[in-house]
């Protein structure tokens, strides 16, 4: 054996007998970086949820506004628990095994950095208003069967009248109602039979 393999040699059980094998290679191994989220706020409006009923003569459209959920990045920089199996070894051989797993533990922990990430978009919509009156919505009544389309105006109420009905085409026993948005088109609700007059 030439000097420089016992030289070595002689730290490896140097360390393995002061600090163990996990304390070693959790100190030598660089740390680890991630992110975890923590709570979340209101971000800004960003759609409408629509809401349709029917009347006894009209049908009334509702909305309630949605906003996006801002959620807190925190970022994570910690030394990772490394050589385990090592210090498991060490316990029958020389009885530092636990010790080690303990000390290389309390070294994790305390080498924990968090710093402030910010906040990101969630992709979950939450309420964030009343349901209201929806005047003066555009909408596009499609008859399935046929695939002919009406358009019409919400009123001051949120109401239109059942009179678009009266010029229904011929076979149709439902019709699908969507709102005209400047993003494009948002389904309402679907009505499976002629709404009672």
């Amino acid at each position: 054996m030439n000097y420089r393999t016992l030289t070595m040699l002689i730290v490896a059980l140097s360390c393995l007998w002061t600090s163990g094998c996990a304390t070693v290679l959790t100190v030598a191994y660089p740390p680890v970086e991630e992110t975890r989220h923590a709570e979340a706020k209101q971000g800004t409006q960003v759609a409408f949820h629509y809401v349709m009923s029917e009347g006894k003569d009209h049908l009334l459209l509702q909305k309630e506004p949605l906003c996006s959920q801002d959620i807190k990045v925190i970022n994570v920089k910690r030394k990772q628990l490394h050589g385990v199996i090592p210090a498991m070894v060490e316990i029958p051989f020389f009885g530092l095994g636990i010790a080690d797993l303990v000390l290389a533990g309390v070294f994790t922990r305390a080498t924990v950095e968090e710093t402030d990430g910010g906040y990101v978009k969630g992709s979950d919509l939450i309420v964030c208003g009343n349901l209201a009156f929806a005047p003066d919505e555009d909408l596009i009544i499609q008859f399935p069967a046929s695939t002919e389309v009406k358009h019409v105006k919400t009123d001051q109420k949120g109401m239109i009248p059942l009179t678009f009905l009266e010029t229904m085409p011929k076979g149709e026993n439902s019709f699908n109602v969507f709102v005209k948005e400047d993003a494009g088109v948002s389904y309402v609700k679907t009505f499976e039979k002629n709404p009672s007059h």
